[in-house]
């Protein structure tokens, strides 16, 4: 590794010096300076490039050589193939300090510096923001570098490679590809490897967190898969990438984004699943014919008159349909509060379910502790020892014990392409200010025939798996859509929008007629540890099927 003082005292020295020198010697002769060789790498991956994933070279690629010397010397390719001979083709400046190695680094720059420190040489150059389309391939430009003490060079690819696949109609004008978490892809680059190593690289200012290839007058699409290369930083891009597609005709392309982590790997390809290319279409779906089929709020029961929390004589109803359709029952459980009521003190009827269909400012909310937490969804979907249910007769209890996130379903009465989903985040005024408490929530779509769900009976079922109660598994869902900090809503109306990515949507996974709403976490104001949407809305892509 390079010492930071000494590098940046050698850096300072490198550019003085080139400063001083004239941009060209006017006594350059090639017969004064060695021929090399160079072969290139293959790229370690599954995912082909050409018939061996071996990057080739072209015949008049320029490469930057130094010559056991810092003078920068210009280098040209004589021949394409997986090798060729290096000769050379100008210098830059007439003189430089003593290098231990011979090093090279393609492409070649007029600026680019190198320097040597404890064994261990460190290119500074740039990569250029701006890719051209190569069919079958990844356009000129991608760094490589070499270290050798003979007259042949091994260049090692400095980056990686992502693989785009997409069909469709229409031609394809240009990619641009940004990280998720801000990651710098271009600009002024300093690349350090030691001989027979592998290379390093650290951006530096100036620098640009987006690169575009370039497709000329574009790309034609059909249905069958068309690859496109762009060559990117090796590195985990933690937080994912988004794609930006702009087609030469044709509808515009809404941002394609990986959301999940992705990496990229030194000298791979990193191929991404084929992803049609069409423009969508929405439509906002009538909420009147949703359904709810299940939900795990602790206010929704089965309606029997019960006085003074007194339940004596009430009897357990085990065969009773889990859903909300009508008496709004689920599980069998022995009481539901009067939802007809609009205010806390009257039976809690202003935290039904229902009411997050009702299309009116009422709203629903599964808050459970105003004084202390009761609900504590971990990451690692433990329990949390705290019980919802925790009143003084033991039967009480709807399930036996602990649950963790709220969950509900909804029978969206067709079956769609989920495109958006819409949740009013808000539940009250404080002082003329709005509050809300979701933050954390996931979507999940399912177009099994109908709604399944195992009830649980308390003591009776003690064998029941409970994490399935807070996350009904019993169809088959695919997560279609997660937000890890939803933004609280200024006020009743104020709807904030969850979108598919545009990937799972052309894909037809976010295609069901039952709609599943995962309440991870919150914000957990006042001490109280809840969950809140005041409505709920779904918007339908109409052009995919």
């Amino acid at each position: 590794m390079m010492k930071k003082n000494t590098t940046i005292f050698l850096l300072s020295s490198v550019v003085a010096f080139f400063g001083c020198n004239k941009e060209a010697s006017t006594h350059f002769n090639s017969d004064n300076y060695p021929v090399f060789s160079a072969g290139m790498e293959v790229l370690s991956t599954k995912t082909e490039l050409g018939e061996s994933n071996t990057v080739v070279w072209n015949a008049g690629d320029e490469v930057a050589v130094f010559n056991k010397n810092t003078q920068l010397l210009k280098y040209r390719a004589q021949s394409a193939g997986a090798e060729t001979v290096l000769e050379a083709a100008g210098a830059q400046g007439e003189s430089g300090t003593a290098l231990s190695a011979n090093v090279a680094f393609y492409p070649y720059s007029a600026s680019a510096l190198c320097i040597e420190n404890e064994g261990t040489f460190t290119v500074v150059t740039t990569v250029p923001e701006i890719q051209t389309y190569k069919p079958g391939s990844f356009g000129p430009g991608a760094p490589m570098m070499a270290v050798s003490s003979t007259g042949n060079f091994g260049f090692r690819n400095v980056f990686g490679c992502l693989k785009l696949q997409f069909t469709g109609s229409g031609s394809v004008k240009s990619i641009a590809v940004t990280g998720n978490n801000g990651e710098a892809l271009a600009g002024t680059v300093s690349v350090s490897m030691a001989a027979d190593g592998e290379p390093t690289f650290t951006f530096t200012t100036p620098s640009t967190t987006t690169v575009t290839l370039d497709c000329g007058e574009g790309v034609a699409l059909s249905g069958e898969p068309t690859p496109f290369y762009i060559f990117l930083p090796a590195r985990d891009y933690t937080k994912g990438i988004t794609i930006n597609v702009t087609m030469a005709d044709g509808p515009e392309i809404p941002a394609i984004s990986t959301g999940a982590s992705l990496t990229v790997g030194r000298s791979a390809i990193c191929p991404m699943a084929a992803c049609k290319l069409v423009g969508i279409e929405t439509e906002q779906m009538t909420e009147s014919g949703f359904t709810i089929k299940f939900c795990n709020s602790c206010y929704a029961y089965n309606k029997i008159n019960v006085a003074n929390g007194n339940n004596s004589g009430v009897e357990r109803k085990k065969g009773e349909e889990n859903e909300y359709s009508t008496k709004y029952s689920l599980y069998g459980s022995t009481r539901e509060y009067d939802h007809s009521a609009e205010n806390f003190s009257s039976q809690m009827g202003q935290y039904s379910p229902k009411l997050l269909l009702r299309g009116t400012s009422s709203g629903w909310t599964s808050l459970h502790g105003i004084g202390g937490t009761l609900v504590q969804p971990n990451a690692d979907c433990k329990e949390s020892g705290f019980d919802d249910y925790d009143y003084t007769y033991p039967d009480y209890h709807s399930f036996g014990g602990r649950r963790r996130q709220a969950a509900l379903v909804v029978d969206l009465g067709e079956s769609c392409n989920v495109a958006s989903i819409g949740l009013v985040n808000w539940t009250r005024n404080d002082g003329g200010s709005p509050k809300g408490h979701l933050k954390g929530v996931e979507f999940y779509v399912s177009d099994d025939a109908e709604f399944k769900f195992t009830p649980a009976y308390g003591a009776y079922r003690k064998d029941y798996d409970y994490e399935n109660y807070a996350n009904p598994s019993e169809n088959s869902w695919t997560l279609i859509a997660k937000e890890d900090n939803l933004p609280v809503s200024t006020g009743p109306d104020d709807t904030e929008w969850v979108d598919v990515p545009y990937s799972v949507l052309v894909s037809g996974k976010a295609k069901g007629h039952l709609l599943k709403i995962r309440f991870l976490t919150n914000t957990a104001l006042d001490g109280a540890t809840g969950y809140s949407a005041r409505e709920l809305y779904v918007k339908k892509a109409t052009n995919l099927d």
